[in-house]
């Protein structure tokens, strides 16, 4: 029942390609325990209050299935030396020393997946540029043992605060 325990357990699963959505039936329901296992399954947290609500969730859920354009969807995140990466999203995230990985799961055709991130950088010198790393990766549902890659640098250039202010 331990929410944390449960979102932890999701988690491993979903690493392993078993997503967890869950259903709330009822007013009285707690929603700790399933909002960990949709968030840790990388799934989504429904309402339901009658029958017809619930078969109408888990219809809605299946036919998801079949929409799938993307799945095991994960970006990495590689920072100049000393900077700090952090998700403000809910997704889960691995780190190893610069790099922060975080995995989005699977992505529905048409849908969009937000990923926030803070980064805080170490003090650089006015002017200096220097670059941020993503690489997306991902696999396809009709050929899921090919991954697919996208990497790309995002260019960030120092400024002062005045500066930052008045754009």
């Amino acid at each position: 029942c331990d929410p944390v325990a449960l979102l932890e357990h999701a988690r491993e699963m979903a690493e392993r390609g078993v997503t967890t959505s869950a259903v709330g039936i009822g007013d009285r329901y707690s929603p700790l325990q399933l909002d960990a296992l949709a968030e840790g399954g990388r799934g989504r947290l429904h309402d339901a209050a009658t029958p017809q609500e619930i078969a109408e969730v888990v219809t809605g859920e299946l036919g998801e299935l079949k929409t799938v354009t993307a799945r095991n969807v994960r970006i990495t995140c590689q920072c100049p030396p000393g900077a700090i990466v952090e998700g403000l999203s809910r997704q889960s995230v691995d780190r190893y020393g610069g790099i922060a990985t975080f995995s989005l799961g699977e992505i529905v055709g048409g849908a969009i997946r937000p990923l926030a991130l803070r980064v805080e950088l170490p003090a650089r010198e006015k002017g200096e540029s220097l670059s941020i790393g993503f690489e997306i990766s991902w696999q396809d549902p009709q050929t899921p043992d090919r991954e697919q890659l996208l990497t790309l640098e995002v260019p960030v250039k120092v400024v002062s605060t005045q500066q930052a202010a008045e754009s």
